[in-house]
Protein backbone atom coordinates (compact mmCIF):
# COMPACT_ATOMS: atom_id res chain seq x y z
CA UNK A 1 0.00 0.00 0.00
CA UNK A 2 2.73 2.18 1.04
CA UNK A 3 4.66 1.87 -2.88
CA UNK A 4 0.54 3.03 -4.50
CA UNK A 5 0.87 5.62 -2.46
CA UNK A 6 4.53 6.77 -3.04
CA UNK A 7 3.66 5.50 -7.34
CA UNK A 8 0.31 7.96 -6.76
CA UNK A 9 1.85 11.19 -5.06
CA UNK A 10 4.76 11.02 -7.77
CA UNK A 11 2.10 10.99 -10.52
CA UNK A 12 0.64 13.96 -9.32
CA UNK A 13 3.97 15.85 -8.50
CA UNK A 14 4.91 15.53 -12.09
CA UNK A 15 1.46 16.87 -13.51
CA UNK A 16 1.27 19.37 -11.67
CA UNK A 17 5.01 20.47 -12.87
CA UNK A 18 3.61 20.13 -16.03
CA UNK A 19 0.87 22.31 -15.51
CA UNK A 20 3.51 24.49 -14.47
CA UNK A 21 5.54 24.64 -17.01
CA UNK A 22 2.63 25.00 -19.39
CA UNK A 23 1.67 27.99 -17.72
CA UNK A 24 4.95 29.90 -17.59
CA UNK A 25 4.96 29.46 -21.60
CA UNK A 26 2.09 31.95 -21.70
CA UNK A 27 -0.53 29.82 -22.66
CA UNK A 28 -3.36 31.18 -20.07
CA UNK A 29 -4.41 27.92 -18.90
CA UNK A 30 -3.60 24.10 -17.83
CA UNK A 31 -4.39 21.82 -19.98
CA UNK A 32 -2.59 19.29 -18.84
CA UNK A 33 -4.94 16.78 -17.33
CA UNK A 34 -4.11 14.67 -14.16
CA UNK A 35 -3.22 11.05 -14.96
CA UNK A 36 -5.04 9.71 -11.94
CA UNK A 37 -7.05 6.38 -11.80
CA UNK A 38 -10.39 6.01 -12.22
CA UNK A 39 -11.48 4.07 -9.63
CA UNK A 40 -10.04 2.73 -6.31
CA UNK A 41 -11.20 -0.41 -5.07
CA UNK A 42 -10.29 -0.24 -0.85
CA UNK A 43 -9.80 -3.61 0.91
CA UNK A 44 -8.00 -1.83 3.65
CA UNK A 45 -11.45 0.32 4.36
CA UNK A 46 -13.74 -0.67 7.03
CA UNK A 47 -16.42 1.71 5.34
CA UNK A 48 -15.33 2.23 1.62
CA UNK A 49 -15.79 -0.79 -0.82
CA UNK A 50 -14.97 1.43 -3.62
CA UNK A 51 -14.60 4.54 -5.61
CA UNK A 52 -15.09 5.80 -9.29
CA UNK A 53 -14.06 8.93 -10.68
CA UNK A 54 -15.70 10.68 -13.85
CA UNK A 55 -12.94 13.50 -14.59
CA UNK A 56 -14.80 14.56 -17.92
CA UNK A 57 -18.25 15.26 -15.75
CA UNK A 58 -16.81 15.46 -12.22
CA UNK A 59 -18.69 12.74 -10.48
CA UNK A 60 -17.79 10.87 -7.72
CA UNK A 61 -19.52 7.46 -6.90
CA UNK A 62 -18.98 6.30 -3.57
CA UNK A 63 -19.73 2.44 -3.00
CA UNK A 64 -19.89 1.43 1.12
CA UNK A 65 -19.52 -2.08 2.28
CA UNK A 66 -22.20 -3.25 3.22
CA UNK A 67 -23.22 -3.99 6.63
CA UNK A 68 -23.72 -7.91 7.77
CA UNK A 69 -27.77 -7.18 8.19
CA UNK A 70 -28.03 -5.13 4.86
CA UNK A 71 -28.60 -6.89 1.89
CA UNK A 72 -26.91 -4.90 -0.63
CA UNK A 73 -23.97 -2.00 -0.41
CA UNK A 74 -24.81 1.52 -0.55
CA UNK A 75 -23.89 3.60 -3.67
CA UNK A 76 -23.82 7.17 -3.74
CA UNK A 77 -23.18 9.40 -6.19
CA UNK A 78 -21.73 13.11 -5.98
CA UNK A 79 -21.53 15.53 -8.58
CA UNK A 80 -19.24 18.63 -9.19
CA UNK A 81 -16.05 16.85 -7.55
CA UNK A 82 -12.95 18.70 -8.61
CA UNK A 83 -10.14 16.16 -9.80
CA UNK A 84 -7.61 17.65 -6.70
CA UNK A 85 -10.28 16.35 -4.09
CA UNK A 86 -10.47 13.37 -5.99
CA UNK A 87 -6.75 13.07 -5.98
CA UNK A 88 -6.63 14.14 -2.29
CA UNK A 89 -8.86 11.22 -1.55
CA UNK A 90 -6.75 8.63 -3.26
CA UNK A 91 -3.63 9.80 -1.57
CA UNK A 92 -5.37 10.30 1.85
CA UNK A 93 -4.60 7.88 4.89
CA UNK A 94 -8.55 7.13 5.80
CA UNK A 95 -10.71 6.82 2.79
CA UNK A 96 -13.38 6.72 5.30
CA UNK A 97 -12.30 9.96 7.50
CA UNK A 98 -11.29 11.45 4.27
CA UNK A 99 -15.17 11.21 2.94
CA UNK A 100 -17.05 11.78 5.93
CA UNK A 101 -14.98 14.97 6.53
CA UNK A 102 -13.83 16.40 2.91
CA UNK A 103 -16.71 14.91 0.58
CA UNK A 104 -20.24 14.21 2.42
CA UNK A 105 -20.50 17.40 4.15
CA UNK A 106 -19.19 19.73 1.11
CA UNK A 107 -21.05 17.83 -1.94
CA UNK A 108 -24.76 16.33 -1.99
CA UNK A 109 -25.31 12.90 -2.61
CA UNK A 110 -27.64 10.89 -4.75
CA UNK A 111 -28.73 7.43 -3.55
CA UNK A 112 -28.39 4.46 -6.33
CA UNK A 113 -30.62 1.47 -5.75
Amino acid sequence: MAKRKQDLDARIQRNRQMAEQHDAKGNGHKAVEMELPSSFDAPESSTIASAHYFSDQRVMVVEFKRKPKDKTAERYTFGGVPPELWAEFLTSDSKGRFFTTRIRPNFAGVAQV
